[in-house]
């Protein structure tokens, strides 16, 4: 978010990654104690493995990039009212005078996929509330979406440049030709008329927070298979 933001302009200061890294470190080393919510009239048992074993057994307690708790803001009476799964890359246009959808598929919405998606489903990460494994419904259900690694040519120009400037300098190389996509593999009366979701590139913050990450002999990218 911090990047999307930059990239329009709004300025940050630069030790605030810093500062967000060592509360998380804290968060994790000294968790705050658990205050009882309505929920918990609900019998649920929390998973204490967040991520496969490998990954859980040399990172504990602390959870690197991408494996953090997803804290569910469906709570108590919320959860009354029930959800709706997004559907990226799906969506379709509103009529602008009675809200009602057109069933005309939108297109040039240049959605793009985050990486901790990626990682989450990949090492086993958890869900919202830590209740059960990460299942991403609005790309694995909704759509479906396939995970791939793919050749693009030509180039594309991401809203986020690989050498942006903001933040502090943090090593970065240009994309290569492979990018991870996700990939429409559903039924072909609802195939988007764009059926490739491409994976966000880091920007400088999240360059910064990850080698923190690796810093602390705790995580990058290449434990995800890139």
């Amino acid at each position: 978010m911090m990047d999307q933001l930059a990239s329009i302009g709004v300025a940050f200061q630069d030790t605030f990654i810093e500062k967000i890294f060592d509360q998380s470190v804290s968060y994790y080393e000294d968790p705050p104690p658990h205050r009882p919510k309505l929920s918990d009239l609900i019998p649920r048992r929390a998973r204490s493995q967040w991520a496969i074993i490998p990954i859980f057994e040399k990172h504990k307690p602390v959870r690197p990039f991408g494996l953090g708790a997803i804290i569910d803001s469906k709570t108590g009476v919320w959860n009354i009212a029930g959800k709706i799964t997004r559907t990226p890359g799906l969506y379709k246009r509103t009529d602008p005078d009675t809200g009602v959808s057109t069933g005309v598929s939108m297109v040039h919405t240049n959605e793009r996929i985050h990486s901790s998606v990626r990682i989450r489903l990949e090492l086993e990460g958890l869900g919202p509330g830590d209740i059960r494994r990460y299942r991403c419904p609005a790309l694995t259900e909704s759509g479906p979406w396939r995970l791939r690694e793919v050749r693009l040519k030509p180039k594309i120009k991401d809203p986020i440049p690989w050498n942006a400037q903001w933040g502090k300098v943090t090593p970065a190389e240009p994309p290569g030709d492979f990018r991870w996509v996700w990939e429409y593999d559903g039924p072909d009366d609802r195939c988007p008329k764009v059926r490739l979701m491409i994976e966000e590139n880091l920007g400088p913050y999240q360059r910064e927070l990850l080698l923190l990450n690796k810093g602390k002999n705790w995580f990058h990218l290449s434990n995800m298979g890139t």
